[in-house]
């Protein structure tokens, strides 16, 4: 981490920067937004895993759950056989 008298991107000390209030309240606001953000894309990202599954595992028992009849047209050429 940067020491106190290390200049920072701006050229003022990290003291200085700490200080000001307004670059103070920039960073909080930054980082408060950034944590939203990130917890909204792992909850989206999560949402769509499980939708993904879902869909995976309803698709897998749709086709379990078909009867084994046989469709009209091939009863109809087995029966001119």
């Amino acid at each position: 981490m940067l020491s106190e008298s290390a200049p920072t991107a701006f050229g003022m000390t990290r003291s200085e920067f700490n200080k000001d209030p307004f670059l103070s309240y920039s960073r909080s606001l930054h980082d408060y937004t950034l944590r939203l953000w990130t917890e909204s894309r792992r909850v989206a990202e999560e949402e769509a895993r499980n939708k993904a599954t879902h869909r995976d595992v309803g698709d897998a028992s749709r086709w379990r759950k078909q009867p084994e009849t046989c469709s009209p047209q091939s009863q109809r050429s087995t029966a001119h056989n």
